[in-house]
């Protein structure tokens, strides 16, 4: 039985994946399992997982059918033997610390949320072009999860490779990825699983390498109906937001529900016209979008727009901008 089950979820990534499984090998903690979940690839991803299967012992390869990477993670949970979970997406690499340290984490803080800070690496060349912590003065940050809000605003809430999840609690509470959704699905596990936590234990080291893609940016994506899938994480996240950090919490998702004004006249939307102004008109006016304006701080700069939007007719508000 290990110590740890380290999930992958594997699709059409040849070029990366060799490089992501040679880095959890390289772990200073060896007392894991590591499941490949090739989620229906369909070039060499499959034959890379099996040559790491027969080449390592702690090494299983699971093949099945392609239902997106929340199933895949999903699977990977019902095949984990380990005390503890821990993810890893398979064009990133890791640090070789990244087990021994998250682990010790959650053994000395068991009712925490452990997590640790991650760096922005370029996949062309490598190189690390941000890295992300809560204080660079502390080894570890210890805070309430009333103060949840500090993790969010450092944008490192919404991801699952950067913790580590104890597997009791996730079973015992049916916690799993919701496979309906293509939006924020690992922020919405995160939520559920901090349910069950008293605090949130942040380890302050870069021990996880994201691979940034050129079009990995929300501004290179379409997403139907973008506000409404905006507006189900925004509620669930204001309910671990305390009040002192509201107005700063919810300013920062106006930016984010302004880009859903924009992202109904994508191009890659084929409705008509006249159904993407009905759209953004229905978001102006929704009681959410008004309420986060209402809570939030305005800067100077934004007041002029924000009083535009609060009229309440978004072919004006369509008119101006253009």
């Amino acid at each position: 039985m290990p110590r740890i089950s380290i999930i992958i979820p594997v699709f059409n990534v040849e070029n990366y994946l060799r490089r992501c499984v040679e880095s959890i090998i390289k772990q200073t903690f060896t007392d894991y399992e590591l499941i490949l979940v090739d989620d229906g690839s369909t070039d060499n991803s499959g034959k890379i997982c099996d040559y790491y299967d027969e080449l390592y012992k702690n090494v299983y390869v699971f093949h099945i059918r392609n239902n997106g990477v929340s199933h895949a993670r999903n699977y990977g949970i019902q095949m984990a033997h380990g005390d503890y979970i821990m993810f890893c997406d398979s064009d990133d690499t890791v640090d070789g610390l990244w087990c021994e340290h998250l682990l010790n984490g959650i053994i000395n803080h068991s009712d925490s949320w452990v997590t640790c800070g991650c760096s922005y690496a370029d996949p062309k060349t490598n190189q690390k072009q941000k890295t992300v912590v809560l204080n660079e003065r502390e080894s570890i940050t210890l805070i309430k999860k009333e103060e949840y809000y500090r993790v969010f605003s450092a944008g490192i809430s919404g991801y699952v490779w950067n913790h580590i999840y104890d597997l009791s609690i996730i079973k015992e509470h049916n916690i799993s990825f919701d496979e309906s959704t293509d939006y924020a699905e690992d922020a919405l596990f995160n939520i559920e699983y901090l349910k069950y936590c008293d605090s949130i234990c942040f380890i302050n080291e870069a021990l996880y390498d994201y691979f940034v893609s050129p079009d990995a940016g929300l501004s290179h994506k379409y997403f139907a109906n973008y506000y409404d899938k905006l507006k189900r994480i925004y509620l669930k996240r204001k309910e671990l937001i305390s009040d002192e950090y509201i107005p700063e919490f919810c300013y920062e998702y106006f930016y984010l529900f302004n880009q859903s004004l924009n992202n109904t006249f994508d191009k890659r939307n084929q409705q008509s016209f006249i159904k993407k102004l009905r759209y953004n008109q229905y978001v102006i006016n929704d009681k959410t979008f008004k309420s986060c304006i209402d809570q939030m701080r305005i800067p100077e700069e934004d007041k002029k727009y924000i009083s535009l939007l609060k009229k309440g007719n978004y072919l004006l508000v369509y008119l101006i901008n253009k």
